[in-house]
C-alpha cells in the first residue's frame, strides 16, 4: 500500500509534493520546448499548458521555461560538439598511427596522409585561426591601401582641374614619384 499525503509522515509528504512539482515543471518545459520549435506564441503556450496539464500559467512562467529550455539546448549542443570533436580527433589519431611508421621510412604517400591528418587536427582544434585571421587582415589592408590610392588619384585630379594644370604633365611625374617611393 502506498502512503497518501494525509497518511504519510510530514517529511515524506513534503518530498512527494516537491517531486510532483518538479515532475509538473519538467512536463511543462517539454511542452514549451515542443511549442517553441513549432513557433507558438507565449499566449498559445499558456493556453495549451493550462488545457493539457490543468494548471494555471503566466507570462513569467513561460519566460522562465523558455530560458530553461534554451539553457538545456545550449548545454546539449556543447556536449554534442565536444563529442564530435573527440570523435574527429580519435579518427585523425588512428590515421596518423596507421601511417606514421611508413612515413618515417620514406613512403611518400604515407607522409602526405600524415601531414594532411596533422593539418586537419589543427583545424579541428582551431589552431589555424591565427593564420586565417592574418590572411583576412592582410586582405583588408590591401583593400584599404587601394582605397587610399584611389583617394589620392581623385585629389590629384581635382587639384589639376582647380589650378588649370595639365593632367598629361602632372600624372607621369606623379607616377614616377610613386614608383620611387615604393622602391625606396
Amino acid at each position: 500500500m502506498t502512503p497518501t499525503a494525509e497518511s504519510a509522515p510530514k517529511g515524506t509528504a513534503r518530498s512527494t509534493a516537491r517531486a510532483q512539482r518538479r515532475n509538473l515543471r519538467e512536463r511543462r518545459r517539454d511542452l514549451v520546448a515542443e511549442m517553441m520549435l513549432a513557433g507558438a506564441t507565449r499566449a498559445a503556450m499558456c493556453a495549451r499548458i493550462e488545457a493539457e496539464l490543468g494548471t494555471t500559467c503566466s507570462n513569467g512562467t513561460i519566460s522562465d521555461d523558455v530560458r530553461a529550455v534554451r539553457r538545456r539546448w545550449r548545454e546539449r549542443s556543447m556536449d554534442t560538439y565536444d563529442e564530435h570533436v573527440a570523435e574527429q580527433l580519435a579518427i585523425i589519431d588512428a590515421v596518423i598511427r596507421g601511417h606514421i611508421d611508413a612515413a618515417t621510412e620514406g613512403h611518400v604517400r604515407s607522409a602526405e596522409v600524415v601531414l594532411g591528418a596533422l593539418d586537419r587536427r589543427e583545424r579541428v582544434l582551431g589552431l589555424d585561426l591565427v593564420a586565417r585571421t592574418r590572411a583576412e587582415i592582410d586582405a583588408r589592408v590591401v583593400t584599404v591601401e587601394e582605397a587610399k590610392v584611389e583617394l589620392v588619384a581623385q585629389a590629384l585630379e581635382a587639384m589639376c582641374v582647380e589650378t588649370g594644370i595639365d593632367r598629361g604633365v602632372v600624372l607621369p611625374i606623379f607616377a614616377a614619384k610613386l614608383r620611387a617611393l615604393e622602391a625606396g
